[in-house]
């Protein structure tokens, strides 16, 4: 064997064992952190008008399958709506079916969609920071 053949195979065994060491990758780390659970919106929490989310656990990596509701302060809600909530790192995206909006991950572990009009009906400018930015319940 020569030295070159020797050094790929120390290489590739070297490599092998890492990975396996390292186990198999999960959804938190190759999209980012697990959001599944259910959300409300800040408005929905200070007066019982919003929206709240409800992210499944996820499909693929990083994918979770995402259902949303309006709740009115009468207690009526709205329908439901079905879509689906990319997190890649802190960058997210909610694709429902009146569009796709971009959002952040918050240090805090809220969601922000500034744009979250765009998709979600009901959504007044005025209230747009408090109906788009949603905190996790406690599980």
């Amino acid at each position: 064997m020569t030295r070159r053949a020797a050094l790929a195979l120390t290489t590739g065994l070297i490599t092998a064992l890492a990975l396996a060491l390292a186990g198999p990758a999960s959804a938190a780390d190759v999209g980012g952190p697990d959001v599944s659970g259910r959300w409300n919106s800040a408005s929905l929490r200070s007066d019982d008008v919003g929206y709240w989310l409800k992210v499944g656990p996820a499909a693929t990596p990083g994918t979770y399958p995402t259902l949303a509701r309006m709740r009115f302060q009468d207690g009526r809600s709205g329908p439901v709506i079905r879509g689906t909530l990319t997190v890649d790192g802190q960058d997210l995206r909610l694709r429902l079916p009146r569009g796709t909006v971009r959002g952040s991950l918050g240090q805090d572990g809220s969601m922000y969609f500034p744009r979250c009009a765009r998709v979600l009906a009901h959504v007044a400018a005025a209230e747009a920071d408090q109906m788009c930015l949603f905190q996790d319940l406690p599980r």
